[in-house]
C-alpha cells in the first residue's frame, strides 16, 4: 500500500478505523480512484467538491439549482437556495454562484404538445409506470 498521508488526524480509535477503511477502499475502487477524502459534514464535502470542480475544470463559475440546501458554511451557503434565513447577515458570499430553476418535467411544455404532460402515476411509486412515460424529452431549460 503506498504511504497514507493524514491531516488534522488526532491519534484516537478512530484512526485505526480509518486505516481499515483505506486499505478495503482500496481493494474495491478503481485503480486511479486511489485518495479520499474524509469530511465531518456534508458542508464541509461540499466545500471541497466545489474546489476540486474548479481545479479540474479552470473555471471559477457554480450552478445550482434553486431550492437547495447544501449546508452552512460559508460556501455551501452560497449554494443553498431553499430558505432565506440560512443566508441573511452572511454576506458577501462565495461569488461565481449561478441559481438554476430544477427542471420540472412534469409540467414540461414540449411533452404537453405532444399529449404527455405529466406522469400517469407518481414517478418512483408503485405502480411503476412504463420508463417510456417517463424519459426526459432534453427540451431547452425555458421549455420546462
Amino acid at each position: 500500500m503506498d504511504p497514507v498521508t493524514h491531516a488534522a488526524l488526532n491519534p484516537t480509535p478512530s484512526c485505526c478505523r480509518q486505516l481499515e477503511l483505506d486499505a478495503a477502499l482500496a481493494h474495491i475502487m478503481p485503480p486511479l480512484l486511489n485518495k479520499y477524502f474524509y469530511c465531518n459534514s456534508g458542508s464541509e464535502a461540499v466545500d471541497n467538491a466545489v474546489k476540486i470542480a474548479r481545479a479540474a475544470t479552470g473555471r471559477d463559475c457554480i450552478i445550482a439549482f434553486d431550492g437547495g440546501f447544501h449546508g452552512r458554511s460559508i460556501g455551501a451557503m452560497a449554494l443553498t437556495s431553499s430558505k432565506v434565513i440560512y443566508r441573511q447577515h452572511f454576506g458577501p458570499l462565495m461569488p461565481g454562484v449561478h441559481v438554476a430553476p430544477y427542471p420540472y418535467c412534469l409540467h414540461c411544455k414540449v411533452m404537453g404538445e405532444k399529449g404527455r404532460a405529466g406522469y400517469h402515476v407518481a414517478p418512483y411509486m408503485p405502480p411503476f409506470d412504463s420508463p417510456d412515460n417517463r424519459v426526459c424529452c432534453n427540451a431547452p431549460q425555458e421549455a420546462l
